[in-house]
């Protein structure tokens, strides 16, 4: 690609943007001129260079992040799936509340019949302290939002 096609392309994406207000992506462009993904980068690269001040540029974060919320259960319930019910109910503590009647009460009830790969005490549940999450975040606050993920996947 010569550098007269390049700035042909950023012309057109100067008026697209600020005459249209077209949100445009990398993918977006790619597709739209039929230039190789690289390409793409580095011409939405120029272009941001050179009119900055007058864009919101925003990045979509996917990745693993670390679980920072623990969410407390008053009634002191685990799930158990209907599978599993009966070889589980004399291992499980089923409720520390004394106030309650029946210690079915403490057990969520989940009709369907679904495998759970999980196993099934609260005490391993902790295990899974990570999530797949996508975050979308302005430029300016990239390097800050990526340091709260434990693995990332993709930065769009």
């Amino acid at each position: 690609m010569n550098s007269e096609s390049e700035q042909s392309i950023l012309d057109e994406l100067e008026h697209l943007i600020f005459d249209e207000h077209k949100i445009i992506s990398y993918k977006w462009a790619m597709n739209h001129f039929k230039i190789h993904v690289q390409k793409s980068k580095q011409i939405l690269s120029k272009f941001v260079k050179k009119f900055q001040e007058r864009l919101f540029i925003h990045h979509l974060i996917t990745g693993f992040k670390s679980l920072t919320v623990k969410h407390s259960n008053p009634y002191n319930s685990v799930y158990v799936s209907p599978k599993l019910r009966k070889k589980s109910k004399s291992k499980i503590n089923t409720n520390s509340n004394s106030n309650s009647n029946n210690s079915n009460n403490s057990y969520m009830n989940d009709s369907d019949d679904d495998d759970e790969d999980m196993t099934q005490s609260q005490g391993n549940i902790d295990k899974y302290q990570s999530i797949y999450t996508q975050i979308l975040c302005e430029d300016h606050k990239l390097e800050e939002e990526k340091l709260k993920f434990k693995k990332i996947v993709n930065i769009h």
